[in-house]
């Protein structure tokens, strides 16, 4: 699926009144939500071009930030919203404020999550009245939308007329980094090329807390930050140093070094001994639920295998993979990935809760609302309180985790199998069942020449609709348009198009609706 995010314009086009939307689309291109979720309304954003700052809060939803006057004070402030992956705002209505400071304007607002705190980091421009001085400013927010530090923001670089522009921030680990230009040449066009990081606190983590990545005197143009990639940002831009412009890159370490450095350390070698082993996954699982926190960046990076920027229970499954011999090289150096959602049930069995599946796991972490005390399992893991993670160098197959339930009613706040995408799921002594109505895949996958699409539904009587595509969105088949009550239902596709007509090899996907909710889902074909 993907998100997209637009104005609705009214009025002049000097001078609009705009309004913003998000709506969410399957593969086939069609809407995901019941209806567009509302960003904001409010109109107090101008018909100047704002590129909006949009980034995942890895979960299937997104954050977005923005400036706009909406008290008609000619004063430019700044908002966030949080959508989650069903449309829902989390944060109040048209978003939250993140700097209350009068007579102050506040442009151009650029964000980055992170995954290992929860917090979102907000860079700004401060700008005075005038708009001829100008700063850098910033803001964390807590996962339910508190501002942490002062309720002016944070100072990086306090207003002056050295006029900085922010470019982009990211984020490594709980820290973030903040690249921007300074027009420090005494004139509006030529620019150096800065970055800052901060920690989990909002203190300068370099010793030279600012790094000049450019110090060229020269006009920059359309610059860019790329994500974290082999331990290290890159910055590009075009640059007319030469008069005619051409186009320029520096990298920086996460250390703050700039250009190439021997990296000393691999991949999945979290201990530093020269070597990748067993230990070192089972370092990864500690690091998972908490047990292991103060690692250093380098240790960050090298448990990162799988490179997505987020340490996991599946990256402790690749390096145990690699310990044995059934991977020579981590996905993160051949720079494919492919995402492994597998099959998972659960039933309930004398007061325990037992995890099991059909095609075999390779890594699970869960975090409960109960301390977890009682539990087996046969995988590599680590608990700490509520959190557990695990996990094995080949797919486990049938009942994998039993955990002893003290209390009539528990939950699994949030749950991810291999690195597929998380879940939570209630739970009630004696009954089986998800607190949603979802798809939980179909099996098998790849198939000939049938498969059954597994469906959990949640009330009775709930309006369920199956049906399947071709990679063209054309309408193969609808092999199921009726009413299901609550309870896991299999829906049976035997590989015939409408005219029943048997269809040929290739990838196929089914679009279901039950109730409220649309899902969507890839099969394969095989002959």
């Amino acid at each position: 699926d993907f998100i997209l995010k637009y104005f609705v314009d009214s009025g002049p086009y000097w001078a609009p009144t705009r309004h913003v939307f998000a709506q969410r689309y399957d593969g086939t291109g069609t809407e995901v939500w019941n209806s567009p979720t509302v960003i904001t309304d409010q109109g107090g954003i101008t018909a100047w071009t704002q590129i909006f700052s949009f980034v995942s809060d890895g979960n299937n939803g997104f954050f977005i930030g923005w400036h706009e006057d909406r008290d008609g004070d000619q004063k430019a402030n700044i908002y966030v919203q949080h959508i989650d992956e069903f449309g829902n705002p989390i944060f109040a209505a048209n978003g939250i404020e993140v700097c209350i400071a009068p007579n102050r304007n506040h442009f151009e607002p650029k964000i980055a999550f992170s995954e290992d705190s929860g917090n979102l980091y907000v860079f700004w421009n401060e700008m005075n009245g005038n708009q001829d001085l100008r700063g850098i400013y910033g803001q964390k927010i807590s996962p339910t939308g508190d501002l942490m530090w002062e309720q002016s923001g944070a100072i990086f670089s306090e207003i002056s007329n050295n006029i900085k522009q922010i470019i982009n921030t990211k984020v490594i680990g709980e820290d973030a980094v903040c690249f921007y230009e300074s027009f420090e040449f005494g004139n509006s066009m030529d620019a150096s090329i800065n970055a800052f990081r901060i920690n989990i606190s909002g203190d300068f983590v370099w010793e030279n807390e600012t790094i000049q990545l450019c110090s060229v005197a020269s006009e920059k143009v359309h610059p860019v930050a790329g994500n974290l990639s082999n331990n290290q940002w890159i910055v590009a831009w075009e640059d007319s140093r030469n008069e005619t412009r051409d186009i320029y890159a520096q990298n920086i370490q996460i250390d703050g070094n700039l250009g190439v450095t021997a990296n000393e350390h691999i991949y999945g070698d979290i201990d530093d001994n020269g070597e990748v082993q067993a230990f070192d996954a089972s370092m990864v699982l500690q690091y998972v639920v908490g047990i292991l926190s103060d690692w250093e960046d380098w240790q960050i990076w090298a448990a990162d295998v799988d490179g997505d920027e987020n340490i996991m229970a599946f990256d402790a499954s690749l390096i145990l993979q690699y310990s044995v011999g059934l991977i020579t090289e981590f996905p993160v150096e051949t720079e494919r990935m492919e995402f492994l959602d597998t099959d998972v049930s659960y039933r309930i069995e004398n007061k325990k809760l037992i995890f099991s599946s059909k095609e075999g796991i390779l890594s699970m972490e869960l975090t409960t609302d109960f301390q977890i005390r009682n539990f087996s399992t046969s995988m590599l893991n680590a608990v700490k309180n509520n959190k557990i993670a695990m996990a094995s160098s080949t797919p486990v197959i049938g009942d994998f985790l039993t955990i002893s339930l003290e209390n009539k009613k528990a939950k699994i706040i949030e749950f991810t199998v291999n690195n597929g995408n998380s879940q939570s799921l209630n739970i009630l002594n004696d009954i089986d069942f998800l607190a949603f109505d979802q798809v939980l895949g179909n099996y098998p996958n790849p198939f000939n020449p049938k498969t059954s699409i597994r469906l959990n539904i949640v009330n009775n009587n709930t309006k369920v609709s199956v049906q399947i595509f071709n990679v063209k969105g054309e309408l193969i088949n609808s092999i199921y348009n009726g009413f299901l009550n609550n309870g896991i239902h299999n829906i049976e596709w035997n590989g015939f198009d409408k005219e029943n007509n048997n269809v040929s090899s290739g990838v196929y996907f089914y679009k279901i609706k039950m109730g409220n909710t649309n899902s969507t889902g890839k099969m394969l074909m095989l002959k």
